[in-house]
């Protein structure tokens, strides 16, 4: 049930529907706001650090960084769905991506093994655009940027310390 205006701004007392400042009800209200807030922190939190290790996982392992990419896609759409938010990605991403979706698609009608191209093609453009739209949505500072290239740094240095230790034990 949506709250009434009254209820967003802390202080204000909402005399109307019996829910005075110390009233248990009004009580019961902050504490579900407060429960609201600190479930949408954990999201926060959670894909934002899913978005740090993509690139360290990506040197890694293909199945880390689809298992980190897939929890990013789906905590962001729980947010997005909680918060009633719109997730498409910027206006002005929107439109090449809207391109190449349909660029894919005639790709599909005119392809010859529809199951390859709909396993290989569409769905991981769809993962890729998904994962897009996250990205561009959660990134918000530089300290973020800075966090997901050193991900990227360590795990080239990982791969790299991998390969060499490789060839010195042959």
């Amino acid at each position: 049930c949506p709250l009434p205006a009254a209820h967003l701004f802390p202080g204000k007392e909402d005399q109307d529907h019996g829910r005075a400042k110390g009233s248990v009800q009004y009580h019961k209200v902050q504490a579900q706001q407060i429960r609201e807030r600190t479930s949408m922190r954990y999201l926060d939190f959670s894909i934002y650090w899913c978005i740090v290790f993509i690139p360290f996982s990506f040197a890694v392992s293909p199945v880390a960084t689809n298992v980190f990419s897939l929890l990013a896609i789906g905590l962001f759409l729980i947010k997005k769905i909680v918060k009633k938010e719109p997730f498409l990605p910027q206006a002005d991403i929107l439109f090449p991506l809207l391109a190449l979706v349909l660029i894919t698609a005639v790709s599909f009608v005119h392809s010859v093994n529809f199951r390859d191209t709909l396993k290989g093609g569409l769905l991981r453009l769809l993962h890729y655009i998904l994962l897009l739209c996250v990205v561009s949505n959660e990134v918000k500072d530089k300290k973020h940027i800075y966090k997901i290239a050193v991900s990227m740094a360590a795990g080239i240095i990982f791969v790299a310390a991998d390969a060499v230790w490789q060839l010195v034990t042959l």
